[in-house]
């Protein structure tokens, strides 16, 4: 079982409630094709300004799915409902470092994970890697 981070990147002019539903939307997407078996998490970061413009847009509405999954086409069709989605400006989807039974695992267990900094520099998170990326385009 693979551990996956997916950050998107929404319209900022959506309102609160819109903002909501679709993030809803997502979670229950993904809560579907995981069966409810393993916990799927989302973190609903909100307005942030972006490095560059994207769709013209100097800011965007973040969120990051959090999810185990064992199947690619599952991944692909999340992917392929962002790309239709014309609230979605960008999103990146991440595998993590972490294989094996998502309800066994403990960081703590982990010898890689001695401190929280050392996990950092370790293992980015979605939005890191999509923030880093943006220094280079």
């Amino acid at each position: 079982m693979n551990r996956y981070e997916t950050v998107v990147l929404l319209d900022p002019t959506l309102s609160e409630t819109e903002y909501d539903t679709i993030c809803g939307d997502y979670y229950h997407i993904v809560a579907e094709f995981t069966q409810e078996r393993f916990k799927t998490e989302i973190d609903k970061i909100g307005i942030k300004k972006l490095v560059y413009e994207v769709k013209k847009h100097s800011e965007a509405n973040y969120f990051i799915l959090r999810y185990y999954s064992d199947n690619i086409d599952d991944i692909n069709t999340l992917e392929r409902l962002f790309r239709i989605d014309e609230n979605v400006l960008k999103f990146i989807t991440v595998k993590m470092d972490t294989e094996g039974d998502p309800e066994k695992y403990d960081p703590a267990d982990d010898p890689a994970s001695t401190n929280e900094q050392d996990v950092k520099m370790q293992q980015p998170d979605a939005e890191d890697v999509l923030l880093g990326l943006a220094e280079y385009c």
